[in-house]
């Protein structure tokens, strides 16, 4: 082949490479993340995720990022030389949130209709968690093992530095947070209105 034509073909297989990277990376920057941080035993969590979650995500799975973090106004302590934790609604909720930390990290944050598909069941309080992950295909043998295993606290420890600042400043569970910025009146508005402040939000962008 013709260095001359080599190169081009070099070249243009180049800016073609550069302009996929460019239009992915604007495509994320152009999404609104959310925080949802809540409990797994909380009634008001509940009624977040199944009365707006559940019915505004369809719309608006394309246009955000969601981070579920199961924690809310539990905290950490030392016992016997490891790590406990101590939750609001008592030592299920705490098997809970620790269960669905280690759910959504087997699922993975590039999954995130599968991780909605999850919280949303495992938050009617009605249906099994288990079954809940076993269900939509999750592989409840690594859970297990993440849940018997020091991932599993490390799952919880870190859902706890990305949870108690802000509980602390919004004094209750579900908080909202959007792009990382605490803001109370959009955080009480969401529980309201949750499609509406989404659009609101989206518009902005």
């Amino acid at each position: 082949m013709d260095v001359k034509i080599a190169c081009k073909i070099i070249f243009l297989m180049t800016i073609f490479l550069l302009s996929v990277i460019k239009s992915t990376s604007s495509s994320d920057n152009d999404k609104l993340n959310i925080d949802v941080l809540y409990e797994s035993r909380c009634p008001d969590s509940k009624n977040f995720m199944q009365r707006h979650l559940k019915r505004v995500y369809p719309k608006i799975k394309d246009m955000v990022n969601l981070n579920y973090v199961p924690f809310g106004k539990a905290y950490s302590y030392s016992n016997n030389g490891g790590i406990r934790f101590h939750c609001q609604h008592g030592q299920r909720e705490c098997d809970g949130n620790m269960f669905q930390s280690c759910v959504l990290d087997v699922i993975g944050s590039d999954n995130q209709d599968l991780q909605t598909n999850f919280v949303v069941c495992a938050m009617d309080f009605s249906k099994n968690p288990q079954n809940c992950a076993k269900n939509i295909g999750i592989n409840l043998n690594k859970v297990d093992e993440c849940m018997a295993t020091n991932k599993g606290v490390q799952l919880q420890l870190k859902a706890e530095e990305d949870s108690t600042k802000i509980i602390r400043r919004s004094g209750f569970v579900p908080t909202i947070v959007y792009n990382g910025v605490y803001n109370g009146n959009d955080f009480w508005d969401s529980l309201d209105d949750f499609d509406a402040i989404v659009s609101n939000k989206l518009r902005s962008l």
